[in-house]
């Protein structure tokens, strides 16, 4: 019995280890002065977006953006299959309160949707405009109840995937 409960134990803190950690470098990155500088998208966002990770290419080269629709609130990740592009992992859009705790107000990107598996329907996305066509996002996942843990910075150009980016196939936050 007590084998299961240090592996019950050991389980529950790992996760909780790793999340604290993301929060904390997430919250030293410089990004975040961007992204407490940024407001909510106006218009909000509507179409097609081509998205960066910096410092995370490698794991998430799959991964070329997102496509919004703003009339029915909703959008889906675009997604590399083969030599396409595939609409994948949709989610619901809404301005809410930022999941960090403060009082500002983000346009949040919200994967609790039925048809998305259990491990992405605990994850949300905030979104900061930081200069016309151009989102600073911030990923969260909600494993503890009102606990959050940001994970990383994420950059949204407004534009199909796969046009001219710049140099770096990123995006320059206003600074």
């Amino acid at each position: 019995m007590r084998l299961v409960i240090t592996i019950a134990a050991a389980l529950v803190a790992l996760p909780v280890a790793v999340g604290l950690y993301f929060t904390s470098r997430t919250a030293r990155d410089p990004r975040q002065a961007d992204f407490a500088a940024g407001r909510i998208p106006d218009p909000l966002p509507d179409g097609p977006y081509r998205g960066s990770v910096p410092g995370y290419e490698s794991l998430a080269q799959a991964w070329k953006g997102k496509r919004f629709v703003m009339a029915a609130a909703s959008g889906v990740n675009l997604v590399r299959a083969g030599d396409s592009l595939k609409e994948d992992f949709p989610f619901r859009t809404y301005v809410a309160k930022a999941l960090d705790g403060s009082d500002r107000e983000v346009f949040r990107v919200d994967y609790d949707v039925p048809t998305n598996p259990g491990w992405l329907r605990v994850c949300a996305d905030e979104l900061v405009e930081v200069a016309p066509g151009r989102l600073l996002g911030k990923s969260y996942i909600r494993l503890l109840p009102d606990r959050p843990f940001a994970m990383l910075f994420f950059e949204l150009a407004e534009g199909e995937p796969g046009a001219a980016a710049g140099a770096s196939g990123g995006i320059a936050a206003a600074g």
